[in-house]
């Protein structure tokens, strides 16, 4: 998928808003204005007990706070080949994400070259997302968290990823987070595991 969203350039080529059991798998993404793969959607506002940032903003005046969980859970991005993304856009990344993921893994993709934007963003709300043995080549932030204010942002778990940039704004420890097994690496010398991943992401032939 590439060379979309040429008329509305904050399109993204996947998104995933309020399912359950989803898979994006295998995909080539490249040549897009904002963010590849997207997850989730409501900036947590209707996730159980809502979000004091719209509380203070006033949206339950006008909408239910919810006490059930959404069906956005246990949905599954793997094996994706993003590259050359983020190239109009700001506020974006590889691989987006917002609310609570229930169970949703991130695991096995190559995120390279998108114009100094954040690898993954778990932005407003994002909860409960698991990042693991993804390959982060010449991003910004490889891992990024919007936790301003009192969003409900939090409860991530990064482990054993592989980045060409050390730069991360979550914290292991901080509002739930655990980030473990982080490989820096430098002048291109990726370990095999990482190799394994980026030559294994994208489209599978035939």
């Amino acid at each position: 998928m590439h060379d979309l969203a040429l008329d509305y350039r904050d399109m993204t080529a996947v998104r995933v808003t309020y399912a359950t059991n989803a898979t994006v798998s295998h995909n080539e993404i490249y040549d897009m204005p904002y963010t590849g793969i997207a997850i989730g959607y409501g900036w947590g506002t209707n996730d159980p007990g809502g979000s004091q940032d719209y509380v203070n903003r006033g949206l339950y005046d006008f909408q239910t706070v919810y006490t059930t969980p959404t069906t956005l859970k246990n949905v599954r991005v793997t094996g994706n080949h993003l590259h050359d993304v983020m190239r109009t856009m700001d506020d974006g990344a590889c691989i987006y994400t917002l609310s609570d993921g229930q169970g949703t893994l991130i695991d096995r993709n190559y995120c390279a070259e998108n114009n100094g934007h954040y690898g993954i963003y778990h932005d407003e709300g994002s909860r409960n997302y698991t990042d693991v043995n993804n390959v982060f080549r010449d991003t910004g932030d490889w891992d990024h968290e919007n936790s301003n204010a009192t969003n409900n942002t939090g409860a991530l778990t990064v482990t054993d990823n592989w980045t060409s940039n050390g730069s991360i704004s979550l914290s292991d420890g901080m509002r739930g987070n655990r980030v473990t097994g982080t490989v820096v690496v430098t002048d291109d010398d990726w370990p095999r595991g990482a190799k394994r991943v980026m030559k294994n992401a994208g489209v599978h032939p035939k």
